[in-house]
């Protein structure tokens, strides 16, 4: 989450990448939505902004 713009990305399915391990799936959401990371749901609007 940037707490500066309000946005985020979510991080998944470790696979190879040039210089190593690297995350093949990005998922961006905005602050308020709700996020789905893996089998568990959050609130996006808990995380403080500036």
């Amino acid at each position: 989450m940037d707490p500066r713009l309000g946005t985020g990305v979510v991080l998944s399915e470790i696979g190879p990448g040039e210089d190593g391990p690297a995350y093949q799936h990005r998922e961006p959401f905005a602050f308020g939505e709700t996020v789905r990371i893996g089998a568990w749901t959050t609130d996006a609007a808990q995380f403080p902004l500036y």
